[in-house]
């Protein structure tokens, strides 16, 4: 069903959404960034994130985007390869001139000020230009499994148009991600609930 038409499925499958196992020097780092961004940010955990929910503030599916959240904090230490000093480099040096480390807790300062500045959910009249053809698109979700919220499903056709206007186009690409993230943080939150 998902190849009809050129078509690409993409959704995450029991395999990809099960945690390596992480060692113990692992979760020590993370608990320790836990609390370095709790102690760090706490204006951050009630103030600025209540401001960009995942999926937007309008969305009937938003969620909260929690800087306590274990799974987004994990996402974080692993990119940056669980620094037991908590510091770390930036391949984009936003640590700032002449500072080649600085404190792991940059990565989620630098997130929350994307998310403000660029809006992933905002849509705009270029956005919906270029996905005229429906390009792209977050529609369906995969079948429940136990312990397992349904995950959505992101239909993409890229043979369907070129692209005219790159950055609307990735914009797109943002918000179909961004709207998927909102329904699988808000199904997990339904499957929580009934447990």
């Amino acid at each position: 069903e998902g190849s009809r038409g050129g078509g690409v499925e993409s959704s995450a499958s029991v395999e990809t959404v099960k945690k390596a196992a992480l060692t113990q020097n692992q979760k020590n780092t993370l608990a320790n960034y836990t609390n370095l961004i709790t102690s760090t940010y706490p204006d951050l955990l009630l103030n600025r994130t209540s401001k960009i929910p995942w999926g937007g503030p309008s969305s009937p599916h938003s969620t909260p985007f929690m800087l306590n959240d274990p799974d987004l904090l994990e996402s974080y230490m692993c990119v940056m390869n669980y620094p037991p000093s908590q510091t770390t480099t930036y391949p984009t040096r936003r640590c700032g001139p002449g500072k080649p480390t600085c404190d792991t807790t940059v990565a989620v300062e630098n997130t929350i000020t994307w998310r403000e500045a660029y809006g992933p959910w905002k849509v705009t009249d270029m956005m919906k230009k270029e996905n005229e053809k429906g390009v792209m698109y977050v529609r369906g979700e995969t079948k429940a499994v136990p312990n397992l919220a349904p995950q959505p499903i992101i239909w993409m056709f890229p043979g369907r148009s070129k692209p005219e206007d790159h950055e609307s186009y990735t914009r797109l690409s943002i918000h179909a991600l961004e709207k998927a993230s909102s329904i699988a943080s808000w199904n997990a939150k339904y499957i929580e609930g009934k447990e």
